[in-house]
């Protein structure tokens, strides 16, 4: 397998009302070649399940990256604290966007 395009990545969703763009370089809106791939609303409204959808493709390189330490940890070679470090981010961003989406939910 070849490398990926290393992160971070951005979910934008400031140039079309239908289409949301993973991008690797924020600063580089209309670049050709910087888009990922994009998230598409069939039916030309983004709803909160697209966007939501948008930012879990756009956290892959951190996501990646805790797996990583996960795996270095269990084989000895990175600590428990760097793989919590790298965890606790994304599992907080990804819980907090599924409180929003449900009204009424607790923590």
């Amino acid at each position: 397998m070849s490398e990926h395009t290393p992160g971070p990545w951005i979910a934008d969703d400031s140039g079309s009302a239908n289409v949301i763009s993973i991008r690797h370089d924020a600063q580089n809106e209309y670049a050709i070649g910087d888009e990922i791939c994009s998230v598409y609303a069939e039916d030309g409204e983004l709803t909160d399940r697209h966007r939501a959808d948008a930012s879990l493709i756009a956290a892959a390189p951190e996501m990646l990256r805790a797996l990583e330490l996960g795996v270095a940890w269990r084989r000895g070679h990175a600590s428990l604290e760097d793989f919590v470090n790298a965890a606790i981010p994304i599992v907080d961003k990804f819980k907090q966007h599924a409180d929003a989406e449900s009204p009424g939910s607790k923590d």
